[in-house]
This record gives structure tokens, C-alpha cells and sequence, in this order.
């Protein structure tokens, strides 16, 4: 009942400032946005497909692709592109997509290319993207529980938009049913419904690859945050083996420098010396020092440079220094590759998502 209000909270919202171009069960469908500011979009469907004008009413039948732009001279957006043969799927620029099709005006020029798609179907074009398709059965249930609750908790993040959520990392990875395969998909079915829940609402299901032997509490990791009984930082023996657990990169010193620069940290030249200690990088430089918190530097130098709050190590190389840690990621909720660690020791999924998420409640909405 709460999960309900909370989502009929949201679905109203999204509805009164227009951000829906047409009204959907919030229990049922979400609003995905597959191109965003593109100057086109070639739009097609096996069978045939109507593209119905939002606010006229008026429907066109095609039966071969069909260009849609800002200047179409063929109809006016919005519109709401559907197959007429059922079982077909619609395809965008040659990619196949489940559900509907949304096709407005984007601000900023260009069009946004929305796929309106049942919350199952969406969590099917993500799972194998951030888990492998490979991996153990109660590995990817507990992926599936996880992305599908983070969807729920993220609807209209993009509201002002026009959509609920984007397809890339901001909020989820999402491929259309290209990305798919046969063994996420039956992750998803044999979950079906089942979310995680905090006080009647959904929770903030967070994760990550590796998490180099201990999650982080929130606070640790992003400014204004609060720590929560779920979120909280938990000891992992399951992703060791694993290809993520370790790392090391080396970075000039002049990068380091112009990271702090744009962060607008002053500091003098030359760089001297970089140590951590209990989560903290201390930079000392020429006339003097600046301590920062490891999850902060890591985001200034970038995720994939630094891949963790973990920085066991730094030694200096010539002209840079080189950080050795363990972990990728930001560090907060479930490590995916230790969630398939403890899969691998015959660990159910339930099981997995109570470790990582400890507090927050297993159920079908």
C-alpha cells in the first residue's frame, strides 16, 4: 500500500508538470530515454507501426521506416509510435526496443527518443550490461531485485526532461532488447515483482563492481548524504579473486595538479609528496599542504584513473605518482562481484541481498 501512494505520488507529478506525454501505470511502465538531443531518428517495426500526434489525436499508418525530426513535414511532435502486429518490436537506428515509443522535441534542439516499457522489460535491457550473463543464477536475481528497486526509487529523475530515467550510467545502463539474453531474462521472470523495501518505501539500492574488501557508508563517499541501516559499511571476503579487486595506475603530476586546479584547490608547484591515511589523500606541494577525503580526490581525477576510495598506496615515478588500492567503484550497497562470490558458495539471492543491504526488506509489490 505505501509502495503504491509513493508511486502514485510520482506518477502525479510527473503528469501535472507534463513531463509524460501520455499517462501510463506507474506500476507498470517507465519512461526510458534511448537518444536524447539527436537530430534525427530513423524509426521502423517489422509488420508495420502507427505514430499517433500526442495532441491532435491524429494517426499515421507506415509500413517502411520513417525519418522523424524536429522539421517533419509528415507530422507534429509529440507522438506516440506503437507496432500494429503484436510480437513485433519497434527498431531505432537499426536497435530493437520492447514497448512504445515516445518522440518529443528535446530543448536544447533535436529530439528525445523515449521508450515507454514495463518496468520487467526494462530491467532485462539492463541486467546483462551490469552483470554477467555467465554468472551464477542467484547472482543476477539478486542484480535483478536490485536494478529493478533502483528503477522504482528513480522515477523522474529526469522529469523536467520529459522522461523518468536516461540509458547510460547516470542511472542505469540500458540496451533494448539487443542487450538481452536468455539467462538474465530468466533472472528477472524468477523475481518478478520482489524489490527491496525501507520503511514501506523502496530503497536505495546502490552497487558497484568490487568493493576491495569492505563497502563504504555513504557519508564517506558523497557530500550531504546520510547513512542509513542498509547502507552501512559491511566487511566482503567474497570478491578477492576476482579481476577488480586490485589496481594500480600511475598519474603525472601535472594532471594531479590541473584536477586540483579545476576544482578550484589552489596550489603552488611542484607537487612534493602524496600519502593516505584513514581515508584521507594528504598533497603536500610547494608552500604548503591541502587534505582531502579519498572518495573526493577520486571523483577529481576520474573513476576510471582512481577506481576506488581504497588507495592503499602512493609512491612517486619519475615525473607522476603511482596509486595502488583495492576495489572499483564508488564503494556503496552491493558489490556485484562479491554478491557472485558468495552465489559461488551456494548463498540464495535473498541471502545476498540481506548481506549488502542489511534492514531493508524482501517483497513483491
Amino acid at each position: 500500500m505505501f509502495l503504491r501512494r509513493f508511486l502514485g505520488v510520482v506518477f502525479l507529478l510527473l503528469l501535472c508538470s507534463g513531463a509524460r506525454a501520455a499517462p501510463a501505470d506507474p506500476l507498470k511502465t517507465l519512461l526510458v530515454a534511448i537518444l536524447t538531443n539527436a537530430p534525427s531518428a530513423w524509426v521502423d517495426c517489422e509488420g508495420g507501426f502507427d505514430v499517433k500526434e500526442l495532441q491532435s489525436g491524429k494517426v499515421l499508418r507506415f509500413k517502411e521506416a520513417v525519418k522523424i525530426s524536429p522539421e517533419s513535414q509528415v507530422f507534429r511532435l509529440p507522438v506516440r509510435v506503437t507496432s500494429r502486429v503484436k510480437g513485433r518490436f519497434l527498431t531505432v537506428n537499426t536497435l530493437r526496443y520492447r514497448g512504445a515509443l515516445i518522440i518529443r522535441k528535446a530543448s536544447k534542439g533535436g529530439v528525445h527518443v523515449i521508450d515507454d516499457i514495463e518496468l520487467d522489460d526494462y530491467v532485462k535491457g539492463i541486467l546483462p550490461r551490469e552483470a554477467g550473463a555467465g554468472w551464477p543464477s542467484e547472482a543476477l536475481k539478486s542484480q535483478a531485485v536490485a536494478s529493478r528497486t533502483f528503477a522504482l526509487r528513480s522515477l523522474g529523475r529526469h522529469a523536467s526532461e520529459g522522461y523518468d530515467l536516461c540509458s547510460t550510467v547516470h542511472c542505469q545502463v540500458f540496451g533494448g532488447l539487443e542487450s538481452e539474453d536468455e539467462r538474465t531474462n530468466r533472472a528477472v521472470a524468477d523475481t518478478h515483482n520482489e524489490i527491496l523495501l525501507y520503511k514501506g518505501n523502496p530503497a536505495g539500492t546502490f552497487f558497484f563492481s568490487n568493493c576491495g574488501g569492505r563497502t563504504l557508508d555513504p557519508v564517506d563517499v558523497w557530500e550531504r548524504s546520510e547513512n542509513v541501516p542498509y547502507l552501512r559499511s559491511i566487511r566482503c571476503d567474497f570478491c578477492r579473486s576476482a579481476p577488480h579487486h586490485f589496481w594500480e595506475n600511475t598519474v603525472s603530476a601535472e594532471d594531479i595538479a590541473a584536477a586540483l586546479i579545476r576544482a578550484r584547490i589552489v596550489v603552488v608547484p611542484p607537487l612534493k609528496s602524496i600519502r593516505v591515511s584513514a581515508g584521507n589523500v594528504l598533497i603536500r606541494y610547494g608552500t604548503g599542504q591541502v587534505k582531502l577525503r579519498a572518495a573526493r580526490f577520486r571523483a577529481m581525477l576520474g573513476a576510471n584513473i582512481i577506481r576506488s576510495a581504497h588507495i592503499d598506496k602512493v609512491k612517486r615515478s619519475g615525473g607522476g605518482f603511482v596509486f595502488s588500492g583495492r576495489g572499483w567503484g564508488h564503494g556503496v550497497g552491493m558489490c556485484q562481484e562479491g554478491a557472485k562470490g558468495k552465489a559461488e558458495k551456494g548463498a540464495g539471492y535473498a541471502k545476498i541481498l540481506k548481506f549488502y543491504y542489511p534492514g531493508a526488506k524482501l517483497e513483491k509489490f
